[in-house]
């Protein structure tokens, strides 16, 4: 075995090192990229590696979607109809099937009439893709019909139908003016409820959360409140805004996200804001309908309110 001398083998390593700087400075002139894409092909390695794997059932929070109705042609008031709607992903044209349960519900129908005094909340059933359900409307007029739905891996849709119902000759709206103050006091049965909102309510402060408005229960006779709230639709409470000019609908949730137990109560004041909403809320007259359930009796509030 040959052996060098500490100073032949300084010279070796030298010149080693300096054919290498040589060799170096060659394939980059040549080539000046090659380094670069190397370890930026690493980088993008890397990268990809730590991206999560999307669900192939997942779908963009962004992905819009539309609804297509099916009712009788012709409907009379107090007839008993059956409604059924399909929902479609507007990005791939095809037809959702896969939803996921919003306030313990696939699908929220809310259903009212042109002049707001009409308010009705069911819930369709879902099946074969196709949500249905049967109902009667009071009299003739034209209704409109809200759902309001969770597609698998996306956020809450609200999307509407009209539907005319006995000889209808011209649309009447709402004649309800905004009642005056911050805090609006009505009875509903036994019940005293009180909304209170900020002066002014301000439609771009309460679409972002910075303003709330909120509801307070009372006994109509004793005026003890209510502390006996029991859960309906995985919430104490539930709030919708309708526009009565443009027919804007609005789900507001309470502003305490926690679900309930089936045991819990709650009360006797719930707050509400706006959560998730895909467009700002407009400023203009407001038909407010809230639901609770005091002690198992649900009953629906209303009030009409204006935004700023």
């Amino acid at each position: 075995m040959k052996t060098y001398s500490s100073e032949t083998r300084a010279e070796i390593i030298a010149g080693s090192t300096a054919t290498l700087v040589i060799l170096y400075v060659i394939i980059t002139t040549i080539h000046p990229d090659i380094f670069s894409s190397l370890f930026t092909s690493h980088s993008n390695h890397e990268q990809i590696v730590k991206q999560p794997i999307k669900s192939p059932l997942q779908t963009d929070p962004d992905t819009r979607y539309i609804l297509n109705s099916d009712f009788p042609s012709d409907i009379n008031p107090l007839q008993e109809v059956s409604l059924s709607f399909k929902i479609f992903d507007t990005t791939k044209g095809s037809q959702t099937v896969l939803f996921t349960p919003l306030m313990s519900k696939l699908m929220h129908l809310i259903v009212v009439d042109s002049t707001l005094t009409y308010y009705d909340h069911i819930h369709p059933t879902f099946k074969d893709g196709i949500f249905s359900v049967k109902t009667t409307f009071p009299k003739a007029g034209v209704y409109y019909l809200y759902t309001d739905f969770k597609p698998y891996g996306s956020v809450e849709q609200q999307l509407a139908a009209q539907v005319h119902v006995g000889t209808v000759t011209q649309t009447t709206l709402s004649t309800s003016s905004p009642e005056s103050g911050s805090a609006l006091i009505k009875i509903f049965g036994t019940t005293e409820v009180t909304l209170t909102t900020p002066s002014p309510l301000i439609a771009s402060r309460f679409s972002v959360g910075t303003q709330t408005v909120s509801f307070t229960l009372k006994d109509a006779q004793t005026k003890k409140p209510l502390a006996n709230l029991k859960p309906y639709l995985d919430a104490f409470g539930h709030l919708i805004m309708i526009n009565t000019k443009t027919f804007d609908y609005v789900h507001i949730h309470s502003a305490d996200m926690t679900v309930p137990s089936a045991d819990a109560t709650g009360g006797p004041t719930i707050e509400f804001m706006p959560m998730n909403l895909l467009e700002t809320i407009k400023p203009g007259t407001y038909r407010v309908f809230a639901q609770f359930n005091p002690d198992g009796n649900l009953f629906t509030s209303n009030f009409t309110i204006e935004m700023k």
